[in-house]
């Protein structure tokens, strides 16, 4: 069962079976990520039930679940600050299995967004001696070479090691585009005692991409008023938009360590640590805006600059089970703090450079360009928070999860342009995030369950008439459902029933592009369905389907993202079986993912024509 269905840590500090879990939460296992062949987190995003992946370019992703972003991370249980800006789709090699929890996740994370938590589990030093080698070779000169190493450096393995290395080189079903990645990880294990363990890691990832592009451009035909009407471009879709200096440089370095005491009582005490820094070096030519169906003109745009990113993060807890009134409890207590510098800088072409090209025969050989600084972003966020969850059995079949937390948040922010600086510093102190559920067992097999929960998300970015930061977005969600494992948990399903609302979503203020006003409103709703595990000796089923109504309030000046990348239909389907008898060392797999249509908003297009002057 812990092979198909393990218990997973991110929805609790403890290891959890899902049923354990009053929200719904789905695993994708090492199983999954060999047999499916999954080499990025987009890979697993993209078969996980309920996410659906925007692409923002070629090499930059956001996930959302029950149509939200997914902007709460956690790397083995630390929360973390993710921020697809400047960072590439991590790499699964190091990784044992990434675990998505569905809905406000605040609990952990404090201050996140409502689509959910993705917690990935790094790989562990091992005591047994294990070896796995991987070569393959794929579509458009796609080669990939992978090794994992592990096992005991001492007689009793009470030291341990692993080492994880990875070269990809490759191309892309669009033209000029190439890409080399590598990736190195290692990490140590030591026993101080049979009940004390300290583990230490780091690796580096590097993704260097030449002749990156970002997207094909939409068509635009004017209507009566000049009202602009757009379809997509009936063109190759070989077809590169940019120049050939164009690059994309993406690096990515983290060390961690956690020391982890088990006491004689069933109680553990766990201090981790995290520090990682993420940078981009990017030049850009790439097409901006749409292109017009007359002339198949469209008009290219540079940029060139750094991003960076430096975090650490800490977590301790103590966890374990408490008698009370005859009845046996569980209790996690705990503290974390994150700490995040950003630093971008955007400088454009001078003198201005903004050629036309045909979308139907592009050019790409363009010379070198000279860059002046145009405006850039220095932003240092730090949030404290501690929490407590509660398990307390009730009764034999029912038992009330809660919990709560209080956060600290303060962004200290400088944006920068040609003219000079402007500074924003703004706070919250001891906001409430609670967390409640019930779970009743039917029997052995199936539970019954429902929770409320409840997250805020600070809108930086956002200011108001006299220049203060939005007040934050809140959401809450209610769910209901019932989960069920069979064969011993070898095989998991559950049905849930959900909605999501939030409110202070930042609007446009009336005849205004720069003031915003925190009045917007959006409801979803929806139905949840997953499988996944062994249903028969060898043969395997992860499937999952979702049903989402989005909602936003028609009063509010602002088009939601909700509505554009949410599909009301969104099917995940895979299976796999390994050949009996002599054939038993084969095994045979498919999938299929369906989602209904979404769309691409071009909220208040007031572009220049896309025809050249005469």
């Amino acid at each position: 069962a812990e092979r198909y269905n393990p218990a997973t840590t991110v929805g609790s500090k403890s290891p959890l079976t899902q049923r354990q879990v009053p929200q719904s939460v789905s695993v994708i296992t090492q199983d999954r990520i060999v047999q499916q062949a999954m080499q990025t987190l987009d890979d697993a995003m993209q078969n996980t039930p309920g996410v659906t992946v925007e692409r923002r370019d070629n090499s930059r992703s956001i996930f959302h679940s029950r149509g939200f972003d997914i902007t709460s991370y956690q790397i083995d249980g630390i929360p973390t600050q993710y921020d697809w800006r400047m960072l590439s789709s991590s790499d699964l090699a190091v990784y044992d299995r990434v675990e998505v929890l569905k809905g406000p996740a605040g609990l952990y994370n404090g201050a996140s967004g409502l689509g959910g938590a993705i917690n990935l589990v790094h790989k562990r030093p091992q005591r047994e001696f294990g070896f796995d080698g991987s070569v393959s070779a794929g579509s458009w000169d796609n080669y990939r070479s992978q090794i994992d190493l592990t096992g005991g450096l001492n007689g009793d393995g009470s030291l341990r090691g692993r080492l994880v290395g990875v070269y990809q080189d490759r191309r892309f079903f669009y033209d000029k585009t190439n890409e080399q990645h590598s990736v190195l990880y290692g990490a140590l294990a030591y026993d101080f005692t049979p009940r004390t363990t300290l583990t230490v890691g780091g690796g580096r990832q590097e993704r260097d991409i030449h002749a990156s592009m970002w997207s094909i451009p939409a068509y635009v035909t004017y209507g009566p008023g000049g009202q602009p009407r757009f379809s997509l471009a009936d063109i190759k879709r070989s077809t590169f938009l940019g120049a050939d200096w164009n690059r994309d440089q993406f690096t990515s370095t983290e060390v961690y360590a956690d020391l982890e005491h088990r006491l004689d009582n069933g109680w553990t005490t766990k201090l981790a640590g995290r520090y990682a820094e993420n940078e981009l070096d990017r030049e850009q030519a790439y097409a901006w805006g749409p292109a017009d169906t007359g002339n198949d003109l469209i008009r290219l745009m540079s940029a060139k600059g750094p991003t960076r990113q430096r975090q650490s993060s800490y977590d301790a807890y103590a966890d374990g089970p408490v008698r009370l009134f005859g009845r046996e409890h569980h209790v996690t207590v705990g503290a974390n703090f994150t700490d995040s510098r950003f630093h971008n800088e955007w400088n454009y072409p001078t003198p201005n450079w903004a050629p036309w090209i045909d979308i139907t025969r592009p050019r790409s050989d363009f010379d070198r360009l000279d860059y002046v600084f145009n405006n850039g972003n220095d932003a240092r966020t730090r949030q404290w928070g501690v929490y407590t969850n509660l398990r307390v059995s009730l009764a034999d079949p029912l038992t009330l999860v809660a919990g709560g937390r209080l956060s600290w948040w303060d962004l200290e922010s400088t944006q920068r342009n040609a003219a000079g600086e402007k500074s924003q510093d703004a706070g919250y102190d001891g906001k409430f995030t609670p967390n409640v559920g019930l779970l009743y067992d039917l029997n052995d097999t199936y539970t019954l369950y429902a929770s409320y929960s409840e997250v805020f998300a600070p809108q930086n970015g956002y200011t108001t008439a006299s220049g203060d930061m939005l007040e934050p977005l809140t959401g809450k969600q209610v769910e209901a459902g019932v989960k069920g494992a069979f064969f011993g948990g070898a095989l998991n399903a559950s049905l849930a029933a959900f909605q999501v609302r939030d409110e202070n979503r930042a609007t446009l203020a009336p005849d205004s592009t720069t003031v915003y006003v925190a009045n917007g409103k959006t409801r979803n709703r929806g139905i949840e369905l997953q499988l996944s595990g062994q249903v028969s000796p060898g043969w395997n089923v992860y499937a999952g389907y979702t049903w989402l109504q989005t909602r936003v309030d028609q009063s509010a000046t602002y088009d939601s993202n909700v509505t554009a990348v949410a599909p009301r239909h969104l099917l995940r389907l895979w299976t796999d079986y390994r050949l009996p008898g002599q054939w038993n060392q084969y095994t045979v797999g498919a999938g299929v993912n369906v989602q209904s249509s979404t769309y691409v908003a071009f909220p208040q297009y007031n572009g220049p024509t896309c025809r050249p002057a005469a």
